[in-house]
């Protein structure tokens, strides 16, 4: 009896013990939301896949931003990139900004001309993408064992001695069910009400894509200068988004990459691996792009450039530590012209039409 009493507590306090011990572990079973708890990725995965670079955070000097190995310092037709105005804000994960990448100029052009498009209007950007990592979830069939502990107990009080056969066939019947309920719930409910969640109040700007062929002599300028500055070719970014953030609008905690390494992303180019925001207005009060990871806030100064890389070039793995968030801005208008690079070609019009490429086109912001 004793030994009986033994085994089920055994049992309870083991059962119980994993499930805690999982659940304060891995939160978000596999769930990505914008601002949704960090998901479980092992850490290992930030030591095993560090970016190879190696860069010195004393006073930055083009040399030592060069062995970024993801800049390219090159002159592009006369205009050499002044890297005077770097600033290398992590090393590890690359953040570095440039202020004056843009001149005043080009900052002011480039909110005019969205204000001024026939036919097209700013609308509410899209959301973040919710995605749910399966691969993660691999812990819930061996939680949904433990469905069958309580009626393998019932049975051991009523009888002397089980067989393997009789634990089997006693359990079977609720693990099923438990693993079943699991699946439902986390596809059929949690992943539903994130997306629903994330529509609503996850994203609150207002964006147009300036991706048409006639758009092209009017980007062509900021398409070469953050291709060559990053050596990621042209064909491989999205088209530039000039975003409006009204007064207290905002962009919750996202990343920018997906945590399943672009798989849902194959016809779009596949996984972003860079991230470059410039800011087009300087804000008094609020605005500030926010890395919550890295505890960096950098605050919108018209021409300043932001850039990073939100998972590994080659391995396409998400870089958790990228994640960040739009804070609102106070009083004014926060204006922005953001561009991602993804692994592959992205194809039109998410990306350049291949008409782009034409070198004879001319430049409207070098008239």
């Amino acid at each position: 009896m004793r030994s009986k009493l033994f085994c089920k507590e055994l049992l309870t306090l083991g059962s119980v013990s994993c499930f805690l011990a999982f659940i304060l572990r891995c939160p978000t079973f596999g769930f990505s939301l914008p601002s949704w708890t960090t998901n479980c990725r092992n850490p290992i995965l930030n030591r095993r896949y560090r970016p190879n670079y190696m860069i010195s955070l004393n006073k930055v000097k083009k040399e030592d931003i060069t062995k970024a190995g993801r800049i390219d310092l090159v002159a592009l037709q006369g205009d050499a990139l002044d890297l005077k105005g770097a600033e290398i804000l992590s090393e590890d994960p690359l953040v570095y900004t440039i202020s004056n990448f843009l001149t005043k100029e080009e900052c002011e052009a480039y909110q005019e001309y969205v204000q001024n498009l026939d036919g097209r209007n700013m609308t509410r950007s899209n959301p973040p993408a919710v995605s749910l990592d399966a691969s993660r979830l691999w812990p819930l069939p061996l939680l949904s064992l433990f469905a069958g502990i309580p009626p393998v107990l019932h049975s051991m009080e009523e009888q002397q001695a089980l067989s393997l056969v009789d634990v089997i066939q006693v359990a079977v019947p609720n693990v099923v069910i438990a693993l079943s309920a699991s699946g439902t719930l986390a596809y059929g409910v949690v992943l539903p009400l994130l997306r629903q969640l994330s529509k609503r109040s996850s994203r609150t700007s207002v964006a147009v894509a300036l991706n048409t062929e006639a758009d092209h002599p009017f980007v062509r300028r900021l398409v070469k200068k953050v291709s060559t500055l990053t050596k990621h070719p042209w064909t491989n970014w999205e088209a530039p988004v000039v975003t409006r953030y009204d007064p207290g609008a905002l962009f919750s905690r996202h990343g920018d990459a997906s945590p399943i390494q672009g798989d849902e992303w194959k016809d779009k180019g596949g996984q972003r691996v860079t991230t470059c925001i410039c800011y087009l207005n300087t804000l008094r009060e609020g605005g500030e792009t926010y890395f919550d990871r890295l505890n960096i806030a950098v605050k919108p100064e018209a021409g300043k450039a932001l850039f990073f890389f939100p998972a590994d070039g080659v391995t396409w793995i998400a870089d958790d530590r990228t994640t960040h968030e739009s804070k609102p801005p106070i009083s004014d208008d926060k204006w922005i012209v953001q561009m991602f690079g993804r692994a592959q070609r992205v194809p039109h019009p998410l990306g350049l039409a291949d008409s782009f490429g034409n070198s004879d086109s001319k430049d409207v912001l070098d008239a």
